[in-house]
Parts: C-alpha cells; structure tokens; sequence
C-alpha cells in the first residue's frame, strides 16, 4: 500500500475520540504511517498559567503519554503535541506544518452541546481543512432504531 503521509489525530480525550483514535491506529498500521496525536487545551487562561491551568495541562500531558503509549503497544509509532489556543484554529495550523494524510477528528467531544449535528470543532477542521478529514460518528448520538433523519421531500 502507498504511503499517505502522517495521520493527524486530534483528542479532548472523550469518548468519542476514544473510537476516533482506535481509528487512527487502523490507518496507520495499513498505511505504515506515523500518528501525530494532538490536543488543544482551549481555556482562556493565558501565561503565565495559574494552579488551575498548569494543572489541566499537566493532566493533558498525562493523557496524551497514555495514548502514546496505547499506539506504541499496537506497533504504530507517534508523537503528541498539546498546543494551547482554538481547537479548530490550531488543528488546521499544525496540519499545515505536517502535512497529514488525514486528520482524524470525533463528531463531538467533551462539550457536545455546542453544535447539535456535527460538533464545532469538527465541523470548522472539516470546512476549512485542505486535506482529507475524517470524521468519526459519536455512537451515543446515533438515531433510535428506524429513524433515517431525512423525509420524502430530501
């Protein structure tokens, strides 16, 4: 198989992005790629950072290390990044620096109420990205049984 180019994986360490890196570690065995694993603490703290907000991003750094961890059990090789700043600003700026094949990206993450069918974040990486973005759905925002979300006149 060709190579893709590195896979650009973004997490809020939800659940959903949970399934998003799962993901990610697919295409990166079958592609032979590497994971950029990145996170985007979004607080409006700024430096020098109080008690709080050191404490969030040593948090951040633990979780990212996880991941990391996780990926190198299943043989993918990975680097996290955490960057402060807007999530969707600053995943499409380390996507122009890395030039991924991908950026992998949760439908929703940790404040799914903002956006009721696709998640902010997503959906802004997704609009303005030049790259391919995949998206992976949220499993508990799935529609009941039946409902196919579009009418006769779609």
């Amino acid at each position: 198989m060709g190579r893709i180019g590195p896979i650009l994986m973004a997490t809020d360490f939800s659940t959903n992005s949970a399934l998003a890196l799962d993901l990610a570690a697919t295409l990166a065995h079958r592609f032979e790629e590497e994971v950029v694993l990145l996170h985007v603490d979004d607080s409006s703290t700024s430096a020098p950072l109080d008690e709080a907000g050191t404490a969030r991003r040593e948090r951040a750094r633990v979780e990212l290390e996880r991941c990391r961890q996780l990926l190198d059990e299943q043989g993918v090789r990975a680097r996290v990044m955490l960057r402060p700043g807007d999530p969707a600003r600053e995943i499409l700026r380390v996507a122009a620096a890395h030039m991924p094949g991908v950026i992998v990206v949760g439908t929703h993450g940790a404040s799914a109420a903002k956006t009721p069918l696709l998640g902010s974040v997503a959906d802004r990486v997704m609009r303005y990205a030049p790259h391919p973005v995949l998206v992976v759905p949220d499993p508990a925002r799935r529609p009941a049984a039946g409902f196919s979300g579009f009418s006769a006149a779609d």
